[in-house]
């Protein structure tokens, strides 16, 4: 297709490795926190759909979505290079 802005035969964007450098441990959380949250939003939209369809599947899900939880959980605590980021500011007193 000519009017076509990427050729298909080229990558789109850059690598990954460019984007977030695996030597890097804060790259390293935010990929491996995006990847959760990902697969944590897919299997908690699998399991709504699984009860309003009334689906046999609704004790897998549960399990499948809780053990995305888990996996989350363990990688924060797997990264102490960046437990100490930025955090919340605290609200003033009055």
């Amino acid at each position: 297709m000519p009017d076509d802005p990427q050729p298909s035969d080229e990558p789109f964007g850059d690598p990954i490795p460019e984007v977030f450098p695996p030597d890097d441990p804060a790259a390293r959380f935010v990929v491996a926190m995006s990847m959760a949250n990902n697969d944590i939003d897919r299997a908690l939209a699998d399991l709504i759909r699984s009860v309003d369809e009334d689906r046999p599947d609704f004790t897998y899900r549960v399990r499948l979505l809780t053990g995305h939880l888990v996996e989350a959980i363990d990688a924060q605590r797997l990264q102490p290079a960046v437990r100490g980021g930025p955090r919340a500011p605290r609200p003033r007193a009055r």
